[in-house]
């Protein structure tokens, strides 16, 4: 990453700067076999690689133009971006994917639990986009700012589309401010959403089955969604989510407290998220017929696969909550101290139901997140000295699984609220350079055990979780400014 800034005496600013990430998942699965290969089967299988990079460039500006009438100059901001996706999936080793001369006879292909990732799944998968955007920004009075913004941007699978976003914020007293924003917005799906290949084994209603997440694009789901859903829906291509969104809120001071208050609404059309499971009925001639074809074609998976389920953008969402801050410093003869409380509620309802979302995908998309999350932090420091304790609180929320199209509303159940301890302690060695440890959670509290582990493959823990389940966390770190 690099990054140049610098500001000249006639007010105009500007900034360069560029990064580059990678990341990468490398699959391993052992104690396993692919049946499919009879007694010649490995133990051991690497299914294959994931690579994510990221490429971004970018060149914003900013300047003061004074105009007569306001009550401060009229800050122009503009900018351009250029921004690289790329997602590829590297193939494993042979008999992970291999479709074995025991196939014939039912037995399951692919390596058990985790199906590797064969010719037809490999591949690197990229986009760039470009985008410019605008944005003014002025105190109308002394009391008054008013603020707007605009972005241009440019897929080369997606197309273009343009967002806006009009901000404003009034000072009723020196203590006491209203403020409000409204805006649209637009993601496209990222080239891993579009082109992923994922089969794993899986509990559907009590017994063991080869499930597998397929691209819309997949030959399995352009093929088969429609039959096996009765013709309700079909496989299509992924399309940008967009959004509409609004929120007022109010900031202002009760004594020595800054608090903050903000309503949020969001609109989201044409949003991305995985369908309910499709099961494959290998007794009905119409899905034999296709899957005699697939497999001919070479098609992995067609002759293994129990079910399937893609993304799609059959769902419409409001999401709307609100957000509370407040803080509370001070000094004492001990030291400085900050007091600070976060609570937040959250409420997201599916606005428009289709074929693709059974009672089980509604439950997920609605409940399986906290309605209220509240997180309480104080910070002290004295000297060299520092302290760190914070509580955050998860309130109640529903895993579901979606274990087959027939299981509607079938769930794990509901799990209680849970508390949450963090510290840290940190010493500035001499100066530049600062030892600090901590633990995260420090009472190991892990979620409610999971009542039916056959269900979701014999897990303990509710894997959907959202304070996790891998309980106490304990670390040092050591920085160095120079």
């Amino acid at each position: 990453m690099f990054c140049f800034q610098r500001g000249f005496a006639n007010g105009l600013r500007y900034d360069v700067s560029g990064s580059y990430g990678s990341s990468e998942v490398d699959f391993l699965i052992y104690n396993t076999v692919n049946a499919s290969l009879g007694p010649d089967t490995p133990t051991r299988f690497k299914p294959g690689v994931n690579h994510q990079t990221d490429t971004n460039f970018n060149i914003d500006l900013s300047y003061p133009l004074a105009l007569s009438g306001l009550a401060s100059p009229l800050n122009v901001a503009f900018g351009f971006e250029w921004r690289e996706e790329e997602f590829e999936v590297e193939r494993g080793q042979l008999e992970s994917y291999q479709i074995g001369p025991y196939a014939a006879q039912g037995f399951s292909s692919g390596s058990n639990g985790f199906s590797g990732y064969g010719p037809q799944s490999e591949g690197v998968f990229a986009r760039e986009n470009i985008a410019l955007y605008l944005d003014l920004e002025a105190d109308i009075t002394d009391r008054l700012i008013l603020g707007t913004a605009v972005r241009w941007e440019d897929f080369d699978d997606f197309g273009t589309t343009t967002n806006y976003k009009l901000a404003a914020r009034y000072e009723l007293t020196d203590a006491l401010a209203l403020r409000s924003t409204v805006s649209t917005g637009f993601r496209a799906p990222t080239p891993g959403q579009s082109n992923i290949v994922r089969t794993i084994t899986q509990m559907i209603q009590g017994n063991l089955s080869e499930t597998g997440v397929l691209p819309p694009t997949h030959p399995i789901a352009i093929s088969l969604a429609d039959v096996a859903s009765g013709g309700q829906f079909s496989a299509a291509p992924l399309k940008p989510e967009e959004s509409f969104s609004w929120t007022v809120g109010t900031t202002f001071d009760v004594g020595p407290v800054d608090v903050t208050l903000d309503y949020f609404n969001i609109t989201l059309e044409d949003r991305i998220a995985l369908s309910s499971l499709i099961e494959i009925d290998r007794t009905d001639p119409a899905q034999v017929a296709i899957l005699d074809q697939l497999n001919a074609s070479g098609v992995p998976g067609a002759t293994t696969l129990s079910a399937f389920q893609f993304f799609t953008n059959d769902f419409e969402t409001r999401t709307q909550g609100l957000d509370l801050v407040a803080t509370l410093p001070f000094e004492t003869a001990a030291g400085r101290t900050n007091l600070s409380l976060a609570f937040n509620w959250t409420d997201t309802k599916l606005e428009r139901i289709t074929a693709l979302a059974n009672e089980t995908r509604k439950i997920q998309l609605e409940d399986q997140l906290p309605g209220y999350r509240a997180v309480v932090t104080g910070n002290h420091a004295v000297g060299p000295w520092s302290f760190m304790t914070r509580m955050s609180y998860y309130d109640s929320y529903i895993v579901a699984l979606d274990i087959g199209a027939d299981a509607s509303g079938e769930f794990d159940g509901k799990y209680g609220g849970e508390f949450l301890f963090d510290v840290e302690l940190g010493l500035e060695i001499r100066q530049g350079y600062r030892l600090t440890v901590g633990a995260q959670d420090v009472f190991d509290n892990v979620p409610d055990r999971f009542p039916n582990p056959e269900l979701n493959s014999g897990a303990i823990y509710p894997t959907g979780s959202p304070m996790g389940f891998n309980g106490g966390f304990w670390y040092a770190r050591l920085n160095i400014d120079f």
